[in-house]
Order: structure tokens, then sequence, then C-alpha cells
């Protein structure tokens, strides 16, 4: 016993010492301890200042099994690494804090006992959390607030991303977004196709307010002008083409995709015609007959314009000749008499 006569122990120093050559003479802490070289304990040679083999270290501890139980090594500015129970009753902990102690991350692995239903937890105290890659650039935040930002470090929404977003779910599900093009890909079942809906450059923001039904069979989407939409029936309305009747024939998707009409000597009705060659050329009648005749008995009939024949009728025509076309008493139709190169219907077309 250094010091103490009635110690009772195999090595009983009371008061500080110091061990090492270089520590001889120098002041020790009341009851302290100074080693100048490293200290192993369970191990001859400690390759380190401090060293501890076959078993663990408890430091800072108010008894067995404490909530308080920490390790904890400090910095020359305080910086701090610790190892503690925070957040949760006796669960370790890691936490680092930035010198002036104003920001600090804790990493639990999750609570036990009382606890036990508690996930593991990384929680930041003071700011948010960034991520950088290995080159040291920004890739992603999440914010103090619960945003988070994917190549934006202010993020302006809960997920606020810097370009295409693609979704890990399974096949027949949302492919992706792309903030740069605004698009949404939606994925087939197979995930073999997908089907992209994307804006277009508009002048101004909108909202489509969808129906709350499906609709029925062959129901279209109407827009009421205000963005507000419904199930309505199919139908495309008249374009006017001008007054160039030969374009009922050009043939292609003039001929197959749209179907025509003409109005003339008046505004309306629009009157649906049909296109067939007639005499080496071509004729445009509206369909079906309509009454004509300004007495009765009334007969059924139209009119009829026609090009590039081999008749007379046309060869002063630029574009082409009216005639009329009527019933005779037998029951058959003949064109008759018309109003020339002059009479040009106004031509419209609407999409089948």
């Amino acid at each position: 016993g250094g010091g103490s006569t009635t110690s009772g122990k195999k090595m009983h120093i009371h008061g500080g010492t110091s061990i090492g050559t270089g520590y001889s003479g120098s002041t020790v802490a009341t009851n302290g301890l100074g080693v100048e070289g490293s200290v192993g304990i369970g191990i001859a040679n400690p390759t380190v200042k401090l060293q501890v083999a076959g078993g663990g270290a408890i430091i800072g501890t108010t008894g067995s099994g404490s909530n308080n139980r920490t390790l904890t090594v400090l910095g020359d500015n305080t910086t701090q690494i610790s190892f503690g129970s925070y957040p949760y009753d006796w669960s370790p902990a890691i936490q680092i804090q930035n010198n002036d102690n104003t920001k600090m991350t804790w990493i639990s692995a999750g609570g036990s006992g009382a606890y036990s239903s508690s996930n593991a937890r990384y929680l930041t105290n003071g700011s948010g959390l960034d991520f950088y890659t290995g080159s040291n650039a920004f890739a992603a935040t999440i914010t103090s607030s619960a945003t988070m930002g994917i190549g934006v470090s202010t993020p302006a929404s809960t997920l606020h991303s810097a370009g295409a977003i693609r979704t890990g779910i399974p096949a027949g599900g949302l492919g992706g977004a792309s903030a740069s093009n605004g698009a949404l890909v939606f994925n087939n079942a197979s995930n073999s196709n997908t089907v992209t809906l994307q804006t277009s450059a508009t002048s101004s923001s909108y909202t489509l307010n969808l129906p709350t039904g499906q609709g029925g069979a062959n129901a279209v989407l109407v827009n009421d002008g205000s963005g507000n939409l419904s199930w309505g029936t199919h139908y495309h309305p008249w374009e006017n083409m001008g007054t160039n009747v030969q374009q009922v024939c050009a043939g292609g998707s003039a001929a197959t995709d749209y179907e025509w009409g003409v109005t003339y000597n008046n505004s309306s009705p629009i009157l649906r015609v049909t296109c067939n060659g007639w005499n080496s050329g071509q004729r445009v009648c509206t369909y079906p007959p309509y009454p004509t005749g300004d007495s009765e008995p009334f007969t059924w009939g139209g009119a009829c314009w026609i090009w590039g024949t081999a008749s007379t009728w046309d060869d002063a025509c630029p574009i082409a000749a009216h005639s009329y076309y009527g019933q005779d008493a037998n029951g058959r139709y003949n064109m008759t008499g018309g109003n020339g190169c002059s009479n040009l219907p106004t031509v419209y077309r609407r999409r089948l």
C-alpha cells in the first residue's frame, strides 16, 4: 500500500500518483493517476494509449443496467462522439455533435423492453440531413420540416426531384415521372411497353377535374371550358374547308378518315355529299335526296358538281360545274341543268 498500511488490496495508493520517468515530479490531480506511456488491460504490449483485450469497457456509469452508461470521445474543440442510450431507454446509440453543441445526430438500433416496438432511428437535432456522393457532390436532402429533395437543396414540396423519377412498383404500374418535360409514364402489364402522358407548351397553368364515374360505353371526355370534364357522346365538329369541292375526291385520308358536306344557296343545314367517278371524270353529289321544286307535286333530288369529264358542261370551269339532279316519273335520277361554274358550295368535313 502506497501511503496506506491498511488497504487490504494487492495495491493501494493513497492520493495521486504518476507512472513514467517523464512524469517524475509532476503534479497529479488529487487521487488521480498520470501515465506517460500506453496502458494495456488484458494485453502486455499495448500499441495505443489505451488498449483493452479480452473483454469490454464501461466508462461513465452509475450502476449496472443504468441508462447513463456512455463512452465519450472529445475533440480539441469539444466536438463529441458519444455512445449512450438516447433516444430510447437503455438502447445503444451513437451521438455525433458539433463544437458548440447546437447540432447533433443520433443513430439508434431501437428500443427493448417497454420500447421493443420502436424501430431503429436516425435522428438529427438542429438541422436537416444532406447526402453527398463520393466526389463530395450534393445528391439529396431531408429538411427539418420533413420535405425531401433529390438534386434539390431546398425542396418546394414533400418530394421534389430535379430530374426524372422512376418507381420500382410491380408490372403495370407507374413507370416514372419527368420534371424536365412534365411527363408521366405508365407500364403495361408485362413492363414491355409504356404509355406516356406529357404536357405541351402552355401559356398558363390550368387544372382538369375528372368526372366522378367511369362513364358508359363509347363515351368521351368533354371539357366545359373551365376544366371540368364530364362524359359525353363521341362526335367531331364540322370544319370549314373553303369552296374547292375537288378535295372531297382527293383520296387517302380525305376519303377514309372524314365525312364531307356542303352548303350552297344558304348557310345551313350542312348537306352530306359523296364522290364517285362519272363520264371519265369526278362527280360529287348531295345525299340522301331531298324534296326539290317550288310547287307540288315535288320531286326528290339534289345538287352535283362535276369536273374532268368527257362532257362539255365543265369545260369552262376551273374547279367544277354545278348541276341539279332529280327523279323522273319512272323513279330514276338524272342530272339536269344547273348554274354553271359560279355556284360553288362551301365545303365542310368532320373526322369519323
